[in-house]
């Protein structure tokens, strides 16, 4: 498979997660503004929305994360970096994604085995919802997998531009 299909591909998955974090994020506004209704005006509060918002907000996280890295809205801390020249820039830009690959992966690994150990175990988190902690946890490994798929698709884009710079400008400082 080329990196171009490989891209559609993560793409793909990235606005379909994306747009389940939008679903989500839109039930929370909802559920919040209902709740100061309830509690305010009826007095009559709804005791699961603190935790659906803090399951909900796990979910946006993760699902949103690739999509958000693909839009370049993940922040950066680019001070040093701006000293550099072009070259040391996608060097260190090709470091990042690298970091950021490893990361991700060792969030999809993991995320994935307690995902699976809470599930097989039918561990529940004692609460207002007693709610399956497995079905809380996934999202992890599966928005840490489509933020690995972007890290190395931008990690790869990043190798292909560092070998096109012409010989010229390839000067140290």
């Amino acid at each position: 498979m080329n990196l171009k299909r490989f891209s559609r591909i993560a793409e793909t998955g990235e606005n379909i997660l994306a747009g389940v974090a939008m679903v989500v994020l839109s039930l929370i506004i909802f559920s919040v503004c209902l709740e100061i209704i309830m509690r305010y005006f009826l007095n009559r509060p709804l005791f699961w929305v603190v935790e659906l918002t803090e399951y909900g907000l796990l979910y946006v996280s993760f699902l949103g994360a690739a999509w958000l890295l693909r839009q370049g809205g993940h922040v950066q801390v680019d001070i040093l970096v701006d000293f550099l020249n072009d070259r040391r820039r996608k060097r260190c830009a090709v470091f990042s994604s690298a970091m950021g690959l490893a990361v991700s992966l060792v969030l999809t690994v993991f995320g994935a085995m307690a995902t699976y150990d809470h599930l097989a175990r039918g561990i529940y988190k004692p609460s207002v919802l007693e709610f399956p902690t497995g079905v809380v946890l996934a999202a992890v490994p599966l928005g840490s997998l489509f933020l690995s798929a972007r890290f190395l698709i931008l990690m790869l884009d990043q190798l292909i531009l560092l070998k096109q710079d012409p010989p010229g400008e390839r000067k140290e400082i």
